[in-house]
């Protein structure tokens, strides 16, 4: 009731009269209140009842010594109390105000004898419907929303501990880093990209509460591992506080508890209307009927069969409109953008940056030598690993078992799997090595035959149960041993087994082990290099060609060259053809001329795929700055190609262009400019600016577009140099003032008649 005041309890057999003290402090004085508290009635015929709380209070103007507040313990009770009001003062107090309260009846008469009967200041004299009225001020959840704040705690408790790095005994909210969301529009046929690309927003993870407190469907993308599950329960666990905050506080005890429910995309397919989701989801007719839904979030849309997708997209968006809440639905980048239906906003969950990972590594709390290799190791890898969550992870069980990172992501997960399933364990012998293998060629076999085949991500427990007998019988195996094996797998933690479904616990466990079993078994698969790359290019094969290649650290320049020549000449297969750099990396190991070759291709396909997205451009009359046609591709491009695995042979390709003034061999060199730029000093970027940007200028067969937007992207590359920087500001001053007609049309069409000064590098001029 006031949190400003010190609280001691005294009651005990040394309370001299008292069961709490009260200090109440203020500049010019301080009262001490000493509070006797008798449970049972009062009444006024009951002199033994009277004389004893008479007795107890005159005892405290009377006593010839008072009580200290002095002991630590009880300063640290009152400090978790209140932690605001810690005070080191251990003076003595003596009591010049007391407070009886009845926790019971107190008549009248009984009233007026204790007033008349005690000596000293009377504060005030209450019975039980005073503690009522305000206990139930205070603290209306015991008797209004108790089942209601039961229910929150009890979820906030389970979010808390559910997420992947709970075995490092950390609440989620204890270790969870805040990533970024950047906004996004990819289509399928890329026109909505580059239509939008150049409004695309990054904003910090905690501002989308604001957004889905907007009532706008939102759906939530990420690569594998971003953390989306783990994002989806950091915000119902903010939201389900802020719930729990306002319903013990509000003075309103007939309004509803507003609270956002998480629900996965399989429990939504299995939900037949809202009545019975609420009845599945809080269990008792008692919360449901006292709660309003402000959020509703669906995870793992990408986690059920694709033909079942559209249908939990559109079942979730009428649950919401019934409950008049937000909507956020959560998947992998998977065909989601062709049945996402019109008005859903579109959001990325990026992946960290060096800064975040370290804190993550930080809150998990590392030890310093395990830290010390983490941050080494993080800053000459983070171009091969992705930085997210799950990568992470399994980096810090790696690092504290072997004391050393891995040499790329493939690596990683499969050092990580070979731990889980048993290869280090040194207790069981020389078996351990056969154990091992048994288990990863099972789910190896499992994720090809019964998921990637049937282009599943998640199976009946039938189906599962079929496989298992033909696998034991395949490998004779009886039916203790086949058990046995079952449960050692799922405590592995590679497989999600429930009394109706199986699935991988992650889509990535899923693709490596596929990967593997191509891997381990290419011998005997029909051409297998022709299968692998018709995986390449199907959307839900996931990263299976990932891992492939990684498995055997290398590719061929047979398999790059059926990517290349692969019978699609659609722009996303082109697409998918400058993005073979990936498997460069994830093939660390190949020949430098066979990573020459792949250079060589991809280059070829940035310039053709710039020129299919300049084609569209202007066939659709798209309003989007053209140059984002080729920042575009040249950022394509440098997700595909920037590696320290690929620097040597991509410096080499840089140092053979030659000086020619072709507008291919030009935005190449741009193009290749900007993948390499982080791992070149400052005079090495500066200089190679500065010559570029020469034959940029002096070109004699460049198009005026082409000048003004090559000059304009050379601008973004080098702001390290300010020379140099001044340099191209007066070069772009200089195409500005001789095309201004193709430079307007590089920026964002203005409104009419609002006047605005360009950016500095643009020159002096005003334009309306």
């Amino acid at each position: 009731m006031e949190p400003s005041y010190l609280i001691e309890v005294t009651q005990g057999p040394k309370e001299l009269g008292k069961d709490l003290v009260l200090i109440k402090e203020d500049h010019l004085t301080t009262d001490v209140i000493g509070v006797v508290v008798k449970c049972g009635d009062i009444k006024g015929k009951t002199l033994g009842e009277v004389d004893e709380v008479a007795k107890r209070v005159n005892y405290m103007f009377n006593a010839t010594t008072t009580r200290q507040i002095e002991t630590i313990e009880s300063q640290m009770r009152q400090a978790i109390a209140h932690p605001a009001e810690v005070k080191d003062n251990f003076k003595p107090y003596k009591v010049n105000k007391v407070l009886v309260v009845v926790a019971g009846e107190i008549s009248s008469e009984a009233r007026t004898r204790l007033e008349r009967e005690v000596i000293g200041g009377v504060e005030g004299i209450h019975g039980i419907m005073w503690l009522v009225d305000n206990f139930t001020d205070f603290y209306p959840e015991v008797f209004f929303e108790g089942k209601v704040t039961t229910f929150l705690q009890d979820k906030i408790k389970e979010l808390e501990g559910k997420h992947l790095a709970s075995k490092s005994h950390k609440m989620l909210s204890d270790c969870f880093v805040e990533p970024v969301v950047q906004t996004t529009d990819i289509s399928i046929d890329l026109k909505e990209t580059l239509e939008n690309i150049w409004k695309r927003k990054k904003l910090p993870f905690s501002q989308l509460k604001s957004i889905v407190s907007k009532h706008k469907p939102v759906i939530l993308i990420g690569d594998p591992g971003t953390g989306k599950s783990a994002a989806l329960a950091k915000l119902t666990i903010d939201l389900m506080k802020e719930a729990y905050k306002s319903t013990v506080t509000r003075k309103n005890k007939t309004a509803k508890t507003s609270m956002p429910i998480l629900l996965t995309a399989r429990q939504i397919l299995d939900t037949e209307n809202e009545t019975d989701l609420l009845k599945n989801y809080f269990n008792e007719s008692e919360v449901s009927s006292q709660v309003s839904i402000k959020v509703l979030f669906i995870d793992g849309l990408d986690e059920i069969n694709s033909e079942n997708r559209a249908e939990v997209i559109k079942k979730s968006n009428a649950f919401a409109k019934s409950f008049n809440s937000g909507l956020v639905i959560a998947s992998r980048k998977i065909d989601i953008f062709r049945i996402t239906p019109l008005g859903f906003e579109k959001l990325e969950l990026l992946p960290f940056g060096a800064g975040q990972a370290l804190s993550l590594i930080e809150k998990l709390n590392t030890t310093p030598a395990v830290f010390e290799v983490l941050k080494e190791g993080l800053e000459r890898i983070k171009n091969q690993i992705p930085m997210v969550p799950l990568s992470l992870l399994l980096l810090i069980d790696l690092v504290e078992e072997h004391k050393e990172v891995p040499a790329s992501v493939t690596e990683l997960y499969d050092r990580y799997n070979d731990s889980v399933l048993g290869r280090d364990d040194k207790d069981k012998g020389i078996e351990v090595l056969f154990e091992y293998m048994i288990k990863k060629r099972y789910l190896a076999s499992l994720a090809f035959n019964e998921f990637l085949e049937k282009d599943l991500v998640e199976i009946t427990r039938a189906n599962f149960d079929k496989f298992n007998k033909m696998y034991a019988a395949e490998y004779g195996m009886d039916d203790e041993i086949l058990q046995k094996f079952i449960t050692d797998i799922e405590r592995a933690g590679a497989l999600q087994v429930a009394d109706e479904t199986v699935l991988f616990r992650h889509r990535s466990f899923q693709d490596y082990f596929a990967g593997y079993f191509i891997y381990d078994r290419r011998d005997e698969i029909d051409n297998a290099d022709k299968y692998i790359v018709n995986k390449y290019f199907e959307d839900d094969a996931g990263q299976t060609t990932f891992f492939y290649v990684g498995l055997k650290r290398a590719i061929t320049q047979k398999l790059l060259t059926q990517i290349f020549d692969y019978e699609d000449d659609s722009l996303l297969a082109e697409l998918n053809k400058v993005m073979a750099g990936n498997l460069l990396q994830a093939g660390w190991n190949s020949t430098t001329g066979t990573k020459q070759y792949g250079i060589d291709n991809i280059l070829s396909y940035i310039n053709k795929s710039r020129k299919r997205l300049q084609e569209l451009a202007n066939s659709e009359k798209w309003t989007q700055p053209k140059v984002m046609a080729n920042l575009f591709v040249i950022i394509v491009g440098e997700i595909s190609l920037r590696s320290g695995f690929l620097i040597k042979e991509l410096e080499n390709h840089y140092s053979k262009l030659g000086d020619n003034d072709d507008v291919n061999d030009l935005f190449t060199n741009l193009a290749l400019l900007w993948i390499i730029k982080p791992f070149l000093d400052a005079e090495n970027l500066s200089s190679k600016v500065e010559n570029l940007l020469a034959r940029i200028t002096d070109s004699k067969t460049l198009s005026n577009e082409d000048r003004v937007q090559f000059t304009l992207i050379i601008s973004i590359i080098d702001q390290r140099d300010k020379v140099m920087t001044k340099s191209i500001r007066r070069n772009i001053d200089k195409v500005f003032e001789q095309f201004p007609r193709k430079y307007n049309k590089l920026l964002p069409t203005e409104k009419r008649n609002v006047r605005f000064n360009p950016p500095s590098w643009a020159g002096n001029k005003r334009r309306t």
